[in-house]
């Protein structure tokens, strides 16, 4: 996905560190037409037998509800080949995790999401993932320290974090 596999195969390999003991998460967006066989190279190129966790990157390869019904099938099919442990979505806006859950038997168990206190989900849409039996992830949760460092978050960061013998980047990380 983001062109470190072999170099994250590698550092894994030689880690040492039993693969039953790591927890590996991969996307697919590039070859999201052929899902299992970006699956298989994706395996081929970190020297793995499975991920523990494989996401569709983002929905805008779908112009139509069956794109996304044909992708999550693909989806279902790996897992239970038991080539995935788990699957799950990133940057799906509710309709695309509607349209997806239209035809899951096995939905989605993460929405991986932009998501930190300068890019709240409005509507309602974290609440309702929860109750649907999707858990969030966020990424780019250190926004409010490094892209604003000065905004409104500054002082009430520092406030929570002495009050709680930490620093701000882990209060946010919390």
């Amino acid at each position: 996905m983001y062109g470190t596999e072999e170099e994250v195969g590698l550092a894994i390999k030689e880690s040492g560190i039993p693969r039953e003991r790591l927890c590996i998460t991969n996307k697919v967006a590039q070859g999201i037409e052929d899902i299992p066989a970006a699956l298989e190279q994706s395996l081929k190129k970190m020297q793995v037998q499975y991920f523990d966790l494989y996401l569709i990157h983002v929905p805008f390869f779908a112009k139509s509800n069956a794109d996304f019904h044909r992708a999550w099938k693909s989806m279902q099919d790996v897992k239970k080949a038991g080539k995935v442990r788990s699957i799950g979505v990133s940057n799906y806006l509710r309709s695309n995790v509607e349209a997806t859950l239209k035809g899951a038997t096995d939905p989605p168990v993460l929405n991986q999401l932009e998501y930190h206190p300068y890019l709240q989900r409005g509507d309602g849409y974290v609440p309702w993932l929860r109750q649907n039996g999707i858990q969030v992830g966020s990424f780019k949760g250190l926004t409010p320290a490094f892209r604003a460092p000065d905004g409104p978050l500054k002082q009430p960061l520092a406030r929570i974090a002495k009050a709680h013998d930490t620093t701000e980047v882990v209060v946010l990380l919390a």
